[in-house]
């Protein structure tokens, strides 16, 4: 209980410091919550003042009231940009980006998962060589990513599947970290000794000695990756032009939209977050059964 409790503070006071975060940036912006209205010479300042008001250039601290009054009410609000619910809006762009989202994080997990077995199997010359490439491309921004991907995302009908292509190379490098170190610790037990002086084969060793007690952990690393994958699908899809909740994201901080991008910020945080305590519940019942045997 005290671990659940621990989860749920953590979790709030992470929501709510990106909220604090992204209100702070935009309201303090040069500009934010004038409006090309305001020189109108026909308007008095008690005008100007309400127009400033309803365009989100009250003071802070009065925003973030309005922000929990209306998150209270289950009220995401309407675009000022778009001038259509916010719900809609996430809706719509949300159901984009999860396809190549999803299928990002997995391709990149099974393409990490491979290499760490072939390196188990191929031995250090070719687990040098995939660590240099895994660095290249920890190297290699997300938007220079994109801009690579770009022709052929702009010529093809199905642009989606090259932004999974670029978000499966973001989160392959550092899921085979990860998962290098995994099978590295699960490789160097007492059980796998035993199983190879037992006589089994390299493959059965690797797969019921290695792979297997290591796999909570392996899981674990799925649910890490979603954060990762977050902040680089939203660069992919800007550069890309896919309609998804990057490229929404983007539009909004363009327009400064408040309330659509706390929306949004809100979404990814808690996103973020959920993936994030699947992974700990996976990591815990890695260790309950390790305390157990």
């Amino acid at each position: 209980m005290r671990r659940i409790a621990l989860g749920l503070g953590s979790a709030l006071i992470s929501v709510s410091m990106a909220v604090l975060v992204c209100v702070a940036l935009v309201h303090f912006a040069p500009g934010f919550g004038s409006d090309i209205r305001e020189l109108d010479p026909r308007l008095n300042a008690e005008s100007v003042q309400a127009l400033r008001t309803s365009n989100g250039g009250g003071s802070f601290w009065g925003t973030l009231n309005d922000i929990a009054r209306r998150v209270t009410h289950r009220d995401l609000g309407k675009s000022q940009a778009f001038q259509r619910p916010i719900a809609e809006l996430l809706r719509e762009r949300m159901a984009v980006t999860a396809k190549p989202l999803f299928a990002g994080i997995f391709g990149g997990w099974g393409a990490a998962l491979i290499l760490s077995l072939a390196n188990r199997i191929w031995g250090p010359i070719f687990a040098r060589v995939t660590s240099g490439f895994s660095l290249c491309l920890l190297c290699v921004p997300a938007p220079i990513l994109a801009f690579a991907l770009l022709s052929r995302s702009a010529s093809s009908n199905a642009a989606s599947y090259w932004v999974g292509f670029g978000v499966a190379l973001i989160v392959l490098p550092r899921i085979l970290l990860v998962t290098e170190r995994i099978l590295l610790a699960e490789s160097k037990s007492l059980h796998v000794d035993y199983a190879r002086n037992k006589g089994l084969t390299r493959g059965r060793v690797l797969l019921a000695h290695v792979v297997w007690p290591a796999a909570p952990s392996l899981l674990a690393t799925v649910g890490s990756s979603v954060g990762i994958a977050l902040s680089g699908v939203m660069p992919i899809e800007v550069v890309c032009d896919s309609p998804g909740i990057g490229q929404l994201a983007w539009l909004a901080t363009q327009q400064r939209d408040l309330p659509l991008l706390l929306a949004v910020t809100l979404m990814v945080s808690v996103t973020a977050i959920v993936a994030s305590s699947f992974s700990d519940v996976s990591r815990f019942r890695s260790v309950l059964r390790g305390s157990d045997l």
